[in-house]
């Protein structure tokens, strides 16, 4: 099962890479073009709609990771680290599935909605919300699992980075 939801991590974390890409190059673009004195009217949009992607499916690499927001002041006061953990994944699964659920309804009235300078419905768009919280709700359960059940699941509570930067170093190193 691991394996499998590491296989759609990567999947994810290169999805991210590529709307960064595109994010930046569009800005690019739309900067140049604004020198050159250049209409386009489409760059905004597409700024706008390539960040709205990026950021939900990067959310929900960041729940896996468990690089996730949390208030220190209050979890280094808490004893019991492993009640902490699936308190707070639960917590995380139980938002993912509302806005799953809410991200659905929502993206179908991107159906009857078309984007104002280019012809793309805003379902594509929309589609963004329930997809990263799909994505958070799988990898929050996983976690959930692993810290209830551990011998079964394979806890990843002793994984945690300590920072942003603690992280990035050990994907260096790996």
């Amino acid at each position: 099962m691991r394996t499998v939801i590491d296989g759609v991590e990567k999947v994810v974390c290169w999805l991210v890479g590529i709307f960064m890409v595109a994010l930046a190059l569009n800005v690019l673009v739309q900067v140049l073009s604004r020198w050159l004195k250049i209409p386009t009217v489409w760059t905004d949009e597409v700024a706008r709609f390539s960040f709205m992607w990026m950021a939900m499916l990067a959310a929900s690499v960041q729940v896996r990771r468990r690089l996730h927001f949390a208030v220190t002041i209050l979890t280094d006061s808490f004893r019991n680290k492993r009640l902490l953990n699936v308190l707070s994944y639960a917590i995380i699964a139980f938002v993912s599935w509302m806005l799953f659920y809410h991200g659905i309804r929502y993206t179908a009235l991107g159906l009857r909605k078309m984007a104002a300078t280019i012809e793309m419905t805003m379902v594509w768009v929309y589609a963004a919300i329930p997809v990263g919280s799909a994505l958070m709700l799988l990898f929050s359960l996983e976690l959930l699992l692993g810290e209830l059940w551990p011998e079964i699941f394979g806890s990843r509570s002793e994984q945690r980075p300590e920072s942003l930067f603690a992280a990035a170093k050990t994907e260096e190193n790996a």
